[in-house]
């Protein structure tokens, strides 16, 4: 697997790694710098992720910067760019995938109560 693609499958087995993560693993396991990753590799990194669900209450404190007028409504364009500052530069198809997944009402604002249930697997 080309290490330019580990971020997005890893996500998209909702793993929720940062870029700063995922660096540190591929410093390990792309260690020579090849560009590539073996299967077993690939693996071995899914091994290390932490895949323990945040609470609720962790979740609308990670997003609570984002709710300057404290109702709930969160700007995506404000959390892109704040993800970018903070060294989480998203693809044009992270970007397009991000807000489709949040944006549940095509208004260009998440809303604290669809972020929870996103991040919070329903019981089983």
């Amino acid at each position: 697997m080309a290490v330019a693609d580990v971020g997005l499958a890893m996500r998209a087995m909702g793993a929720l790694v940062t870029g700063k993560e995922i660096r540190i693993l591929l410093e390990k396991y792309d260690s020579d710098r090849t560009g590539k990753i073996s299967q077993d590799d690939y693996i071995n990194m899914l091994a290390e992720i932490d895949w323990k669900p945040d609470s609720p209450d962790e979740i609308r404190e990670a997003f609570s910067p984002f709710d300057k007028s404290e109702d709930g409504m969160l700007d995506l364009e404000e959390m892109k760019h704040v993800l970018q500052r903070i060294g989480e530069t998203l693809t044009p198809e992270e970007s397009a995938n991000f807000v489709t997944m949040i944006d549940n009402y095509g208004d260009g604002f998440a809303r604290m109560n669809d972020l929870t249930n996103l991040f919070i697997p329903p019981s089983q």
